[in-house]
């Protein structure tokens, strides 16, 4: 399955390259975690200057769209919850492998996954506790994250979701319930990953 993602993954970033013109390399770099073309090209230099590369980078708020689409479509398809949990975590380590395995996805892996088995663990769902023990394992295992820009605002991100997501889902809802989950929950996503990042960015 491995081998099959990763095939997968340079068939994309040929594609992209071949037929996206200018738009190829933050093509690339967006769906398929593939920055060298951006590099090459100058403009990934041009975004830190920016202070924008995290756009670029396959990280918490990437993952977030990521995540709650297809837990939109399995809620769709009316699917167990434990079923769900299972699919959405294989799903996730797939997407993960897809763009290439870069560390700040891997954190966001890390932390999605955390929360979605706490299922499995018959516990109530605490996104803040799930948040601090990843925080604390990967200075434990890392500790040059602390000055970090990527980690900050891989765990802002996460963070900003955690407390705001809910009050910006009820701020976007419509009588639609439809329309809630393919547009409210995707924008309540977007703007509560940014309210703690976007200020430092």
């Amino acid at each position: 399955m491995m081998g099959a993602l990763i095939d997968i993954r340079r068939c994309a970033i040929e594609l992209f390259g071949q037929h996206c013109g200018e738009s190829a390399g933050i093509l690339q770099a967006l769906v398929c975690g593939y920055r060298n073309t951006i590099r090459d090209e100058g403009t990934y230099e041009q975004f830190k200057i920016c202070g924008i590369a995290h756009i670029v980078a396959v990280s918490g708020a990437h993952l977030a769209i990521v995540a709650t689409l297809m837990l939109s479509f399995l809620r769709f398809l009316k699917a167990r919850r434990s079923i769900a949990v299972v699919v959405e975590i294989v799903f996730l380590l797939m997407y993960l492998i897809f763009a290439g395995v870069p560390i700040s996805a891997l954190r966001a892996v890390f932390m999605v996954v955390l929360s979605l088995t706490s299922f499995v663990a018959m516990r109530r769902s605490a996104s803040l506790n799930s948040l601090a023990l990843c925080i604390i394992v990967f200075i434990v295992l890392t500790p040059s994250v602390c000055v970090s820009v990527s980690f900050f605002l891989s765990a802002g991100s996460v963070l900003g979701i955690a407390m705001f997501s809910s009050l910006f889902a009820s701020v976007f809802a419509t009588e639609n319930e439809k329309v809630n989950g393919l547009v409210g929950e995707q924008l309540a996503l977007t703007v509560s990953s940014n309210v703690i990042t976007l200020p430092a960015s």
